[in-house]
């Protein structure tokens, strides 16, 4: 706003001098400050330009209101934004969540989508997120602090789209320009990387000459505009991204891993830096979708690994079932033709209330994603041993429950087979997996890797995007597969859905950069065909 950026040409004229004062000084000062500041705000206009500002149309736009819209698509707060990117996409093969109505009978979870879902996980943050990030680039010119924000959130939400679909227009992506080349996967990954070094680079640099001062509270629903948790959020979301190709580009996903880590501005490693999305007015739509739509109930399969392993984190995460038997929870097979809401009314749903705040990213995460990168052999701080109870205990504290000591020194539960009492002929399913819980130093590196990566899926819950692309670059957690496979031949029910295909909107108006995007998959424009990070065999 206007008087916030006069505030800030004032307080930088004068920060020299309150560096340069001794601490009770400091206070008398800032408090002489506030004081003073008032009348003088119509005349500081200097540095405008400089603090993110149009100089020639000083109040036609404020760009704090830009925001909310731009963080909240890259976990979309919105209820049927929601349900059909993060519920019904990277819900059922993160092994979190089950669709518990057929509609129409074309669905993702039995990989027959329509073209019009198809499309929706690809069009809808492109539109929602790029129309205030282009205004944004407007009224900044591209530099200062609101453009770093940006930059840090296109990779929130971008992040999303390219590992759904493997090349994705990037960096070729302009104001005015729809159809434009795409970048190979590879590609979205460098330039995501550039733009969070960007961002925190510059927001570090406003934070150190600035202090305290939040432009964007009030705007913020993940943290207030508090620059210093976004920069945490930055490293943390850089070391996924590490991870994430850490088989295809081992030596740039390390240094990438390692400079997240060593960075001054640090990472998401306590709970109190713990990324959650405020709902605002809006109901939290898995609340919503699974309480009042009875559309969604719990996955299967990680009821199982956590009945299995007696978690104590289960009645945080799942509802009581209402059928009775010897569990408390019941999950639900995913991929079943024909369903009804009814027929499974009864079953375990996501255990949240209408205005609870959403996951975006925790603590627990970032230990796993360490034990991960220590595991490979690079330098995370630790072992992978002291990242991995790390990430449990993270994730105890942060859901509020006891028993984490006794949990990771459990060595034989297992996870447990699903008994469904609907329909057993079809739905019963008993896990390959044998993996326990207490590390095993002598275990080989493999087994390690799946005891990680399983506590990981287990404390990221119900973040499906996460999952999937977990499952699909390591083969862990075991996701059940698809009950029914209605692909005609061309899903293997086994490795599950490896992508969605380029939307038919792309296809009929940019269809010259889709032909060359297709080129770059490395096989043909379907479900089967696997992304560049992801596990070949």
């Amino acid at each position: 706003s206007f008087t916030t950026f006069a505030i800030l040409c004032i307080k930088r004229q004068i920060i020299t001098a309150i560096k340069s004062s001794n601490s009770g000084k400091n206070k008398i000062l800032n408090m002489a400050l506030a004081a003073a500041i008032t009348p003088l705000l119509c005349c500081c206009t200097s540095n405008f330009e400089e603090y993110n500002t149009n100089p020639y149309e000083p109040h036609s736009l404020n760009p704090p209101m830009l925001f909310a819209t731009m963080i909240t698509t890259g976990i979309n707060v919105q209820q049927n934004d929601n349900q059909m990117i993060d519920q019904m996409v990277a819900g059922p093969f993160s092994g979190y969540l089950t669709m518990a109505n057929s509609w129409g009978g074309s669905n993702f979870n039995t990989f027959n989508q329509t073209e019009s879902w198809n499309q929706i996980p690809f069009n809808t943050p492109f539109e929602k997120f790029y129309s205030n990030y282009f205004k944004l680039e407007t009224a900044t010119g591209g530099k200062g602090h609101y453009w770093a924000m940006a930059k840090l959130l296109r990779v929130n939400t971008m992040l999303r789209v390219t590992d759904c679909y493997g090349p994705i227009p990037y960096s070729q992506v302009a104001n005015g320009k729809t159809a434009v080349a795409y970048d190979s996967q590879e590609d979205v990954y460098k330039h995501m990387f550039e733009d969070l070094d960007y961002a925190v680079q510059i927001l570090g640099e406003f934070v150190d000459e600035v202090g305290g001062l939040k432009p964007l509270e009030g705007y913020d629903p993940v943290y207030n505009g508090d620059y210093n948790k976004w920069m945490r959020f930055a490293n943390s979301l850089k070391l996924r991204l590490a991870v994430r190709i850490s088989n295809v580009a081992p030596e740039l996903a390390r240094a990438k891993a390692e400079e997240a880590v060593k960075s001054v501005r640090g990472l998401i490693d306590t709970n109190d830096n713990n990324a959650y999305v405020g709902v605002g007015a809006e109901p939290n739509p898995l609340w919503l979708v699974a309480s009042s739509w009875g559309e969604i109930r719990i996955n299967a399969t990680i009821a199982s690994y956590m009945k299995g392993y007696s978690d104590p984190r289960s009645g945080v995460y799942f509802t009581t079932s209402k059928l009775g038997g010897n569990s408390p929870y019941m999950g639900m097979r995913s991929g079943l033709e024909g369903v009804k809401p009814a027929t499974y009314a009864g079953y375990s749903m996501p255990n949240y209330d209408q205005k609870d705040d959403m996951l975006m990213f925790c603590a627990a995460e970032t230990a796993f994603l360490r034990a991960e990168g220590a595991l490979r052999g690079w330098d995370m701080g630790g072992s992978a041993r002291d990242f991995y109870e790390q990430g449990v205990k993270l994730s105890f504290d942060q859901r509020k429950v006891g028993g984490a000591e006794e949990y990771l020194a459990n060595a034989v539960a297992v996870p447990e087979p699903f008994v469904d009492p609907t329909n057993p002929v079809k739905c019963n399913y008993t896990p390959k997996t044998k993996i326990t819980i207490a590390w095993n130093e002598g275990a080989p590196t493999e087994e390690k890797l799946e005891r990680i990566i399983t506590q990981k899926w287990i404390a990221n819950f119900p973040l499906g995007f996460e999952g999937w692309a977990d499952y699909r670059r390591t083969g862990y957690p075991e996701v059940f597969p698809s009950v029914s496979n209605l692909s005609n031949g061309v899903i293997d029910t086994n490795r599950q859905l490896r992508r969605l295909p380029f939307p038919l909107s792309e296809k009929q108006g940019n269809a010259a950069n889709v032909s060359v995007a297709v080129s770059m998959l490395g096989g043909p424009d379907t479900g089967a065909t696997d992304l560049w990070w992801a596990k070949k065999n």
